[in-house]
């Protein structure tokens, strides 16, 4: 090797080195702010959950915070939770995974093996309408549906119209 291109390695790879570690730091940085604004959501997520009631959250979450997802919102309140009560901690390096995870920096091994085994769309929907079903006989057995609060009425009715709509469509 010659000492010219000898000496332009070292340059090059001493300045791929720092520019490597700057974005390292800045990659920590990030996820970490981002671990940290989820965590705080979580709190104000669990917040207004007890304040608007847990039935309600679902339909309060989704008129007011329509970007956010439930199931991101589900986890974030996890999230805080957990946190809370000194389960993971936010500056821990042994919490930081399931942090990013959380954030979905980092995916879960797990979630990718449920998507491979999910063959088609339909058993989502109805693993989903299952689980629909289950809580809303669970909660007519508990309450007569006459006894029901207006606003809850009328919500489900919104909810359950372009399903009725929709079952009409395929019978026909």
């Amino acid at each position: 090797m010659t000492q010219q291109l000898e000496l332009s390695l070292v340059t090059e790879i001493n300045a791929a080195y720092e520019a490597a570690m700057s974005n390292a730091d800045g990659a920590r940085k990030s996820a970490q702010s981002a671990v940290q604004n989820a965590y705080r959501c979580g709190v104000m997520l669990n917040e207004a959950k007890t304040s608007v009631g847990k039935p309600h959250f679902p339909v309060w979450l989704r008129e007011h915070c329509p970007k956010l997802e439930n199931p991101i919102a589900v986890k974030w309140m996890s999230l805080a939770a957990a946190v809370d009560r000194g389960d993971i901690k936010l500056d821990d390096i042994k919490s930081m995974k399931k942090l990013l995870e959380a954030v979905n920096i980092l995916e879960h091994p797990e979630r990718e093996e449920q998507m491979a085994k999910q063959i088609n769309p339909e058993v989502v929907i109805i693993r989903h309408m299952t689980n629909t079903m289950t809580e809303l006989t669970k909660l007519s057995e508990r309450e007569p549906v006459e006894s029901w609060p207006a606003m809850r009425k009328l919500t489900l009715r919104a909810q359950l119209e372009p399903l009725v709509k929709l079952y009409q469509r395929l019978q026909g």
